[in-house]
């Protein structure tokens, strides 16, 4: 049994986004045979988190930091590359913070620290924690994201382009001296770690390490399904809010018309798409759903057309353990092991989704199909406790 030290950016629970869903899952399968502790920023969520009763299931005590304090640096525009932004902007508080992460780790006699926020590494780095185990989860590679996100438009003027390398750069940096300076680094998807071995020129310390999903119950037969298909996610996260735009302004005129209803979950969606809602009936907006299986059981067709962005789409495992028929790019499923039009239905560009949305919606047989062969591969590749096992071998 080993004490581990979970330092993340945010209270990891309750899961409300990417980030807390891979912490507190992958903690919940460790706190089986070991001590966790979790240690985080204070915000807005923190006393619903201290509160929350599952968060006792899983970490045997929960230290929340204090929120930053003290005036700016004027030294802070000195190093635009330098990658330690708060170190940067308020040295005095980095310092301190620093300081009660040391003694924590000390006094609890920490086996294992494990942070799960690339941007907390900058408190920790370069600390003497003796013979203490340093592991650095690198779920999504920033540096992959940029890359993609820049060749979306690759053509721009000479200030944007200007920051762009400044950005891309300092990512490299920082991503490069992280990777070297962990004992271990573990990330979410084969192309991540593919890009982070070729970053570092070093990949023996990089390990895979995949996320999971809960299986709902099954779906009766019995169900009765809508003609409309289904997006779910962090809309304000810009490879998200990229999918929605494509999606409506290539693939939605050529099925509207076709009476398909297209609903759209999560919480802040572009001022764009409110708009698109309230004028045409076809469009639903939900917001966050609390219960998602409830609404999606009704919804036969899941689309995932992203463009940009890295790591593992959760919204994919989730859509396949709930059995629904996928219609994705082949960047919205790189890092799952899913075999096109076995488990889901390829398709690029506007016209092949339309063709593929319309013609499952026309045959529920083929939708069943796909769905029962997805389910079947979660719950042999993607449970949280195969993610743990994982997880659990590098630490």
């Amino acid at each position: 049994m080993s004490k581990i030290l979970v330092l993340n950016h945010q209270p990891p629970f309750p899961v409300h986004c990417g980030n807390t869903l891979r912490v507190f899952n992958l903690c919940r399968e460790l706190a089986k045979k070991h001590i966790c502790l979790a240690v985080f920023f204070s915000d807005r969520t923190t006393r619903f988190a201290l509160s929350n009763p599952h968060a006792d299931e899983v970490f045997t005590r929960s230290v929340p930091l204090p929120s930053i304090t003290g005036k700016a640096s004027r030294n802070r525009f000195l190093h635009p590359l330098e990658g330690h932004l708060v170190k940067r902007f308020n040295p005095v508080f980095w310092a301190q913070t620093r300081e009660i992460l040391k003694t924590l780790i000390r006094d609890e006699r920490v086996d294992v620290l494990f942070v799960t926020s690339p941007w907390m590494a900058q408190f920790v780095e370069g600390l003497d924690l003796g013979q203490v185990r340093t592991v650095i989860d690198i779920c999504d590679s920033h540096v992959l994201t940029l890359e993609r996100e820049y060749s979306q438009h690759p053509s721009v003027d000479v200030r944007t382009w200007l920051r762009r390398r400044l950005y891309l750069t300092r990512a490299k940096r920082d991503e490069r001296r992280v990777a070297r300076r962990f004992d271990v680094v573990t990330t979410v998807s084969p192309v991540d770690l593919a890009r982070l071995q070729v970053l570092t020129q070093n990949g023996r310390n990089i390990h895979l390490v995949p996320n999971g999903v809960d299986l709902p119950d099954r779906l009766s037969n019995h169900a009765e399904t809508e003609r409309a298909v289904i997006f779910w996610g962090a809309l304000d996260f810009p490879p998200n809010a990229t999918a929605l735009g494509f999606f409506y302004e290539n693939v939605w005129p050529l099925i509207r018309e076709r009476g398909v209803r297209w609903y759209v979950v999560g919480k802040n969606p572009p001022k764009w798409l409110r708009q698109a809602s309230e004028s045409q009936e076809h469009i639903r907006l939900t917001g966050y759903v609390e219960d998602l299986p409830s609404l999606v059981f009704r919804i036969p067709v899941m689309v995932n057309p992203m463009l940009m962005g890295s790591g593992l789409k959760n919204k994919v495992l989730e859509a396949f353990a709930m059995e629904r028929a996928v219609v994705s790019t082949a960047l919205g499923v790189e890092a799952i092991q899913a075999v096109a039009n076995t488990h889901y239905v390829p398709a690029e560009v506007g016209s092949e989704f339309a063709d593929a949305i319309l013609s499952l919606l026309d045959n529920p047989l083929r939708c069943a199909e796909l769905g029962t062969a997805a389910r079947a591969l979660v719950a042999k590749n993607y449970s949280w406790e195969n993610a743990a096992k994982c997880l659990e071998h590098v630490l």
